[in-house]
Order: structure tokens, then C-alpha cells, then sequence
């Protein structure tokens, strides 16, 4: 059973909540108080019960920094149904660039 839950971290392994650097745990923190809660809501799971994320956000902890600057917060995307990623991180920038600076 130990090894199936690994393979929810895809090819990296999920990150354990008591393991995390200050950085890793702000972000972990953040994500646990707005996408956590998103997740259910939309009816589908984001971590296990021990609190390792999974999927998708398992990686986002790899790199906070970089993750915070081009992860948009649930509340931005209430309403707007889902979009690509050229639609949302091009939004608001009428010279082609990206949130982060990119341009697209």
C-alpha cells in the first residue's frame, strides 16, 4: 500500500509535511488553507490524510518561490471557469507578457 501512494507523487516523491524548509512550509500553508479546500469542493482529492500533496501540487513545493510568483490563488480563477495557461498568465498584459515577465 506504502509503494501505490508514492506513485501519486508521479516520478518525485511526495514531500512530507514534518520534512519541509521554512520556504516549502509557507507555500504548503498557503496551499493548504486555498487549494486544499478548492479541491473538495470540486470533488477531488489534493492530499492524503497524513498531509503529503498529491498530483500536481506534490511538485509545486520543489521550487516556492517560483511557484508562489505563477500560481494563481483560488479566488482568482472563482467564476472565470477553467482556462489555458496562455489565457490565464497573459491576462491583464496587452504587450504579450506573462505575469512572470515571459513573453508569450
Amino acid at each position: 500500500m506504502a509503494d501505490d501512494l508514492e506513485r501519486l507523487g508521479g516520478r518525485l516523491p511526495l514531500f512530507k509535511p514534518d520534512a519541509l524548509t521554512a520556504e516549502q512550509r509557507r507555500l504548503y500553508d498557503d496551499m493548504s488553507a486555498s487549494w486544499a479546500p478548492w479541491a473538495d469542493k470540486a470533488g477531488f482529492q489534493a492530499k492524503l490524510p497524513d498531509g503529503r500533496w498529491i498530483g500536481p501540487f506534490n511538485p509545486l513545493l520543489l521550487s516556492p518561490v517560483l511557484s508562489q510568483a505563477g500560481l494563481p490563488a483560488p479566488a482568482e480563477c472563482r467564476g472565470k471557469g477553467h482556462q489555458s495557461l496562455g489565457a490565464r498568465t497573459s491576462s491583464g498584459h496587452t504587450d504579450g507578457r506573462s505575469r512572470l515577465g515571459v513573453r508569450l
